[in-house]
């Protein structure tokens, strides 16, 4: 048996995964998303493993243009369906953060891939909830794993002091954290004002990934105002340096309009860092009332009530550590592997 990656290696969750699929003496192979490749390498024993989608169909561009790509997944799939039976899918989100050109092409791209696979893998039973809320014929299909977590993973490890200096913050200030690719769906202008309206002189809000949309950059410095409590870092965050903003920071923010699952909420729970979310999804699973606030509505006034509130709380660091332990790639992959030897 091999499991054939859509992809393998590159993204934090995948290489975790697969990392522990490996130990286990499972071969797996990076996947490409090409008929002669797929025609040539793809055998009827095999795993197919797809994550996200919409890397493999030309989501954006004109409407020829998608549909070019749309045509393609189908052809590509079927070779897929053709040579092994054996297709899974992980739900990271119902549908792409950015719709196709054509909506409705994601939709029909993901029925197929339920309809056609062997099985869906979620995160938690209210993600299961959303999954089936919106496609109703996974119900036979969906296997819960957890998302592990990743204490250890990044290094090095600091002091929240040295931390701080490396990344020029005050000592002495309270800092939230909004981290990772900054896109509009994650509601970064709403959370700018949210913090705006309640932050103290030593609030700090420290944003910090890349922003690919200049358009969307200047409306969140726009929303921002020019006030120097809100710090933006526009730039790609690499491995070795994704521990620095974790051991600096107070409190971790997904303000997101949309979550089905968040490896955000996974990477702050491994620092100790209390969450304010949105009350959706793999977040009910995982924030408890003792690792964050999670608000009902996403609105400005809930999200600046949380921000205020979360300072009243005196947070444990090891016992919100202790929530994210819960949660392990090797249970996923054992899981996973379980329900393959079946």
């Amino acid at each position: 048996m091999r499991i054939l990656a859509f992809p393998h290696k590159g993204i934090a969750y995948n290489d975790s995964f697969y990392q522990k699929i490996e130990e286990r003496g499972i071969n797996v192979i990076e996947g490409h998303w090409e008929g002669r490749w797929l025609l040539e390498n793809l055998r009827n024993d095999d795993i197919i493993h797809i994550h996200w989608p919409s890397f493999l169909y030309r989501p954006h561009g004109s409407t020829p243009f998608v549909l070019k790509g749309f045509i393609r997944f189908l052809i590509l799939f079927g070779i897929c369906r053709f040579r092994t039976k054996r297709i899974w899918w992980t739900a990271h989100n119902l549908y792409p953060h950015k719709r196709s050109s054509i909506p409705s092409v994601d939709k029909w791209v993901r029925r197929l891939i339920i309809t056609a696979c062997e099985g869906v893998l979620v995160h938690g039973d209210h993600a299961k909830q959303l999954v089936l809320q919106e496609f109703p014929h996974a119900q036979a299909k969906c296997l819960t794993i957890p998302h592990g977590h990743w204490i250890g993973r990044y290094q090095p490890e600091l002091t929240k002091l040295a931390a701080r200096k490396f990344l020029g913050i005050s000592p002495n200030s309270r800092l939230y954290l909004l981290f990772g690719q900054c896109q509009p769906y994650k509601n970064i202008n709403q959370l700018v004002e949210a913090f705006l309206a309640v932050a103290t002189k030593n609030d700090l809000l420290l944003i910090a990934g890349k922003f690919n949309d200049p358009r969307y950059l200047r409306s969140v410095i726009d929303a921002a105002s020019g006030d120097r409590r809100v710090l933006i870092h526009n730039q790609f965050i690499p491995d070795e340096r994704v521990s620095a903003y974790l051991y600096a920071s107070d409190y971790f923010c997904i303000p997101y309009k949309e979550i089905l699952t968040s490896g955000s909420a996974m990477l702050a729970l491994s620092y100790g860092l209390p969450v304010i979310s949105i009350e959706r999804g793999f977040l009910r699973d995982v924030i408890t009332p003792s690792a964050g606030l999670l608000i009902p509505e996403n609105t400005l006034e809930e999200l600046s009530r949380a921000i205020k509130n979360v300072q009243q709380k005196d947070w444990n660091k090891q016992e919100i550590m202790a929530e994210a332990q819960k949660y392990t790639f090797e249970d996923a992959a054992s899981i996973f592997l379980n329900r393959l030897a079946r």
